[in-house]
């Protein structure tokens, strides 16, 4: 049986750069993702401070928002899981990436309209 510390040593010469970019890759998201969350909740919660957030004329705090939009988050995020699954069983995968990559061009385009 092999050692579990030993799979890190098992990388081959001709791996290293392409394990490095992806190492690299891993930390420059996970570190975006962390240095931006706390700048982002902020700049909502500031937005929504005074005004409040009117849903079906139900006035919600800025906490309360940023609560609702959390939820929502979830929701969209489940659903993204579930087209994924089924759209990655139906279609190959370049396919696939070219229909995202639509997806988020349409919605790009609509956003900024």
């Amino acid at each position: 049986m092999r050692d579990k510390h030993r799979v890190i040593q098992d990388i081959r010469k001709e791996e290293v750069p392409f394990v490095s970019s992806m190492f690299l890759y891993f930390f420059l998201v996970i570190t975006t993702f962390w240095t931006l969350k706390p700048l982002k909740k902020g700049l909502f919660i500031e937005f929504y401070e005074e005004s409040g957030f009117y849903i079906f004329d139900t006035l919600f705090s800025a906490a309360q928002a940023e609560l609702i939009a959390k939820v929502a988050n979830m929701v969209f995020a489940g659903i993204a899981v579930v087209v994924f699954s089924i759209l990655s069983k139906k279609m190959k995968r370049e396919r696939l990436t070219l229909a995202f990559g639509g997806f988020q061009f349409f919605v790009l385009l609509c956003i900024t309209l």
